[in-house]
């Protein structure tokens, strides 16, 4: 990886630094595919569908919804602006499941960027707009 990429992605990734850390055998039960599948399923269809950018500024403590159109097979698709504007990998297929992208973002809200284009089991009962990725700009 270049030292640009590294900088911009993961620098400020932590990560588990206590040797005596020692893992009970439990943890692991809500990444497995089924619980996690419900449970993601579950927190998109309580999140609010985000209506205007400024909602992001003024709401806190959130979950927000986008919902997105693309084709993320074609490399010609203009994810990288949106990506730019979260300061989320530029690549939509990187760092999604399943046409989903959930992170933290700022006023401690939550977004989950859905691709319409992608897995039916996550779209969660949209009733707003289908968001242009070209709308995310700094």
């Amino acid at each position: 990886m270049d030292d640009f990429h590294h900088k911009t992605y993961f620098a400020d990734i932590g990560y588990n630094k206590d040797g005596n850390f020692n893992w009970r055998g439990d943890e692991w039960a809500g990444v497995m595919k089924g619980e996690y599948d419900r449970a993601l399923k579950e927190r998109i269809q309580g999140a609010k569908e985000l209506e205007t950018l400024q909602q992001l500024d003024t709401m806190q403590g959130e979950t927000f919804i986008i919902y997105i159109d693309i084709n993320a097979k074609l490399p010609s698709q203009p994810f990288k602006q949106m990506g730019t504007y979260f300061s989320i990998w530029h690549e939509f297929e990187r760092g999604g499941y399943q046409g989903v992208h959930g992170f933290w973002w700022t006023n401690d809200n939550y977004i989950f960027i859905v691709n319409e284009g992608e897995e039916e089991q996550f779209k969660g009962g949209k009733k707003g707009r289908t968001w242009g990725v070209n709308e995310f700009r700094k």
